[in-house]
């Protein structure tokens, strides 16, 4: 007759098993081992960094010189509007303060130079028209206004002139008429010089005769005189005629 079994012997709860911190442990291992294996095999090792040396400010020769000989390629070159002499690095990608892998490549962007415009021809525009063809000619304007017998809000002058050269983005002075104009003093001129010096200034011409002992013909007073007035306005002029005359119309 066979003898019972043994019974197995009871685990204890209050203390986990030896076996699973065992095993534990093991995938630990594993993965940190597969995941340096992974790193390596996509950055290599770290004699395969290096930083890529500081190009910026050298010429673009001496720039992919440097670059060969750190063991790099210059892959793309694009050219930029700088204040820097052209041919210039003004940018590198990546810079100084990342690694790449030996052999790698950097990117480079080199001066062209400052943008040049031409100062556009403007005179005789409205100053709305003609600050629209200084932004289109990547101007930046500014106005002063002048006195003079021009329609107000006029382009008289630009400074520097048209046809000028000039690098983009540089400021150009509209010349704007102010619409008025100093009304010249005629008194003691014969009618027609006066009403010739008034027109030619841009103002309209009312004639009142008075009677006195001058020259008849001659101006004696005008109202205004001398003033800046708004161009197109009337001047008044009193006309001499002989008092024992019949006054003109």
């Amino acid at each position: 007759q066979e003898e019972p079994a043994a019974p197995l012997p009871l685990l204890r709860r209050d203390h986990p098993p030896r076996v699973a911190w065992t095993v534990f442990g093991v995938v630990a291992a594993l993965v940190a081992l597969l995941s340096g294996v992974l790193v390596h095999a996509l950055l290599g090792s770290p004699s395969d960094l290096i930083k890529p040396p500081a190009v910026v400010g050298l010429g673009q020769l001496d720039a992919v010189r440097q670059l060969t000989l750190a063991g790099l390629h210059v892959d793309k070159v694009t050219g930029a509007f700088d204040a820097q002499p052209v041919g210039t690095v003004i940018a590198q990608s990546p810079d100084k303060n990342f690694f790449v892998q030996r052999g790698g490549s950097v990117d480079l962007t080199v001066s062209r130079g400052l943008e040049m415009t031409t100062v556009p021809a403007v005179i005789g525009l409205s100053v709305d028209e003609a600050s629209a063809d200084m932004s289109a000619a990547k101007l930046v304007v500014k106005t002063t206004s002048r006195d003079g017998n021009y329609p107000a809000g006029q382009v008289v002058d630009v400074l520097p002139r048209p046809g000028t050269q000039l690098a983009a983005r540089q400021a150009v002075t509209l010349v704007v008429a102010s619409g008025k104009n100093q009304v010249p003093d005629v008194r003691g001129l014969d009618q027609q010089t006066a009403i010739q010096r008034l027109g030619a200034a841009g103002f309209a011409i009312g004639i009142r005769p008075a009677p006195a002992s001058v020259t008849p013909g001659t101006v004696i007073a005008q109202t205004p005189v001398d003033v800046l007035a708004r161009r197109g306005s009337d001047v008044i002029i009193d006309v001499a005629y002989d008092p024992s005359s019949t006054p003109p119309p």
